[in-house]
């Protein structure tokens, strides 16, 4: 397709980042390969997958949008409606994403399990419902409504649809992939910020068991006799799955019948968690913390088995980490790189260094988070809205906990376990976490004109993370650690300042707060397009006078 012909389909008028991502996007379908984008926060990368999708499915091209969340893809979804409401684009999601149950005539959780499937409410759709360019929220509305099954619903829509979206973990999970693979072959891929693969990744391909049920303590209690399992050594200690799995349905059924859903959830989500314990192909199994940890292979390479399925994709994000993952995801299929400029000036976005403090696990002291309270309301004076953005739920905690007992009077709001609100004077503060809902892809409301990121958040040392780094040494790479796990702290970083520039004309200041980030190996996993907005390392006196500047 000629890049010309989009500007007469479109409902606006793209910008030249945009037209160079729709140039890369067809040009990596006329050619049956892989492209990785590395655009910046706020550009329209999202818009430009949705405008690419609409338009190859005006050229008979089926194509499957993959998105880290439910609420990207009703971003996906919005777009699409702008530029063609009578495309047939349909999301997909289990069956606890689409449930379209309130709770109180069946548990929400009840199509977890199949054997109980047929208790629920909701009935199998007609063939003739067809929920085309519903989001997923759009989508149980509408068929509660009628009351039949939202996720039949779309499941039986997706053989005619011209754009299939999907969250990413169906490129992970092997059971969610078995159920998207055999509608999905041979479509062109689209994946929407693609950092998240790795990320997810990690977690999917890593399992710590930690229950609550009864059942499954009994368990962790045997195991927690030692502290590493083989594979073998530990079934023949716990012995027969089969008799576990059936105490296990018994327990869930009698939990079903005294109406404890919080129990419930707790020992569905451990009924599939412990069958990894006879299931899952690991080697060794860790305890830790009183916790088992494993792992289950290496997302690289589940990824790359994945992909052959596609004709060719591109992936897309402001901070996609290390080129050496993206190669060994895609392989065999040649991967071409675009790394864009940043549209906006330097004046519009400014990034600070503090080389005075950091997160490190022996320097988090009370000491050091009464720095932290100090330095936010410091920061609060030269700015309207503040976005402050942590290395963990803990440390969030612990900065919330302190603020409370320093500042008594300054009301709080907690707007989810990762969003808490303060406002000081008639300035707002938005507590944070690093990597978490409102630190990527999300839009903060009243928007943000000065970020502060407290810490590197390297992620815990699990054993994944380090079975990674000794196989990318293996393979030759100079630095393992970058493709491992730092450049997963990084990004998480440079998305939490890109909440200040949502928009081509937004101004605003990022400060990293550790002096970590002056190393040469984490400056040097930062993306390009950010590297050239930081401005200096500073104290954070120094740092006061310049921003008085």
């Amino acid at each position: 397709m000629e890049i010309e012909q989009v500007y007469t389909r479109l409902p606006y008028t793209p910008t030249k980042t945009q037209i160079r991502i729709l140039d890369v996007i067809f040009r990596t379908h006329e050619r049956c390969i892989y492209s990785l984008i590395e655009a910046a926060n706020g550009v329209g990368k999202t818009t430009c997958l949705a405008t690419a999708a609409a338009l190859l499915a005006k050229q008979g091209v089926r194509t499957t949008i993959f998105c880290m969340t439910y609420k990207q893809i009703s971003r996906v979804i919005n777009e699409l409606k702008k530029i063609d409401a009578d495309i047939k684009a349909v999301v997909i999601g289990s069956h606890n994403a689409l449930c379209c149950s309130d709770n109180s005539a069946t548990p929400r959780t009840i199509c977890r399990i199949k054997s109980l499937r047929f208790s629920c409410a909701y009935s199998r759709p007609s063939a003739d419902y067809l929920p085309w360019l519903f989001d997923a929220d759009e989508l149980v509305r509408e068929s509660r409504a009628k009351g039949v099954c939202a996720y039949e619903a779309a499941w039986q829509s997706v053989n005619n649809a011209q754009i299939i979206l999907a969250t990413q973990a169906y490129l992970l999970y092997d059971n969610s992939w078995k159920k998207i693979s055999r509608f999905v072959d041979n479509t062109f891929l689209l994946v929407d910020e693609c950092h998240n693969l790795i990320h997810s990744g990690v977690s999917v391909f890593s399992f710590t068991l930690d229950f609550e049920s009864p059942i499954c303590k009994r368990v962790l209690q045997k195991v927690m006799s030692r502290t590493r399992w083989s594979k073998r050594k530990l079934l023949e200690k716990l012995g027969d799955e089969e008799s576990f799995l059936k105490n296990t349905e018994q327990e869930i059924t009698a939990l079903i019948d005294s109406k404890n859903n919080y129990l419930l959830w707790k020992i569905i989500n451990e009924y599939s968690q412990i069958k990894l314990l006879w299931e899952a192909n690991y080697e060794r199994l860790f305890i830790r913390q009183k916790q088992c940890e494993g792992y289950l292979g290496y997302p690289e390479e589940y990824l790359n088995q994945r992909f052959r399925a596609f004709r060719g994709g591109v992936l897309v994000s402001a901070t996609p980490g290390s080129i050496e993952t993206y190669k060994r995801i895609v392989h065999d299929t040649p991967l071409y790189v675009e790394k864009l400029p940043a549209p906006y000036t330097k004046d519009q976005l400014k990034v600070f260094i503090l080389n005075d403090f950091s997160t490190r696990y022996k320097e988090r002291t009370p000491q050091n988070y009464i720095k932290v309270c100090e330095r936010i309301f410091r920061l609060l004076g030269k700015t309207g809205n503040l976005g402050v953005y942590f290395p963990s739920y803990e440390y969030l905690n612990k900065i919330a906990a302190t603020i409370a007992e320093r500042y008594p009077t300054i009301p709080f709001i907690a707007h989810s376990a990762s969003l808490v609100e303060l406002n000081h004077y008639g300035n707002r503060v938005m507590l944070s976490v690093q990597g978490g809902r409102e630190g990527e892809g999300s839009e903060i409301p009243g928007g943000l004109d000065m970020v502060l990121v407290v810490g590197l958040a390297l992620p815990f040392p699990k054993s994944l993370l380090m079975a990674r780094e000794k196989m990318y040494r293996g393979l030759g790479i100079s630095n393992p650690e970058e493709p491992a796990y730092i450049s997963w702290a990084t990004q998480k970083a440079v998305q939490a300042i890109g909440r200040v520039i949502r928009g081509p004309n937004d101004k605003g200041i990022g400060i990293l707060m550790d002096r970590r980030f002056e190393y040469r190996h984490v400056l040097k996993s930062l993306p390009s397009w950010f590297q050239s907005y930081i401005w200096r390392s500073a104290d954070f006196e120094q740092l006061m006078r310049l921003l008085e500047v």
